[in-house]
């Protein structure tokens, strides 16, 4: 949805991103030499299911990381300034009358 929405080309293509992504996982599981599953580097049982997951998850994961970047009110640059000062907060409290069938 992100990548559609910032128009991402051609990321947001869904042709595009179901044979990069969902169609080329499923392809390398069926054609790959561990189809049947078998044991990762942890000793953990996987399936055929579980590996072609991880390799779209794998895969979304790069395309996404160079737009998504994580930042915080606290994130500061690299001189120590705050990227982002924020006014201080202004509120004030406004007493209405409502109407008999507003209550």
């Amino acid at each position: 949805g992100l990548l559609k929405f910032l128009r991402h080309e051609p990321w947001c293509e869904a042709s595009f991103w179901r044979k990069a992504i969902t169609s080329a996982a499923s392809t390398e599981v069926e054609g790959g030499t561990n189809a049947t599953g078998g044991a990762d580097e942890n000793g953990v049982e996987t399936s055929p299911t579980m590996l072609a997951a991880t390799l779209a998850f794998g895969r979304v994961r790069r395309v996404l990381a160079p737009i998504i970047l994580r930042r915080t009110k606290d994130t500061l640059m690299e001189d120590g300034t705050p990227i982002l000062t924020l006014p201080p907060i202004d509120f004030a409290v406004v007493n209405v009358g409502l109407s008999h069938p507003e209550r």
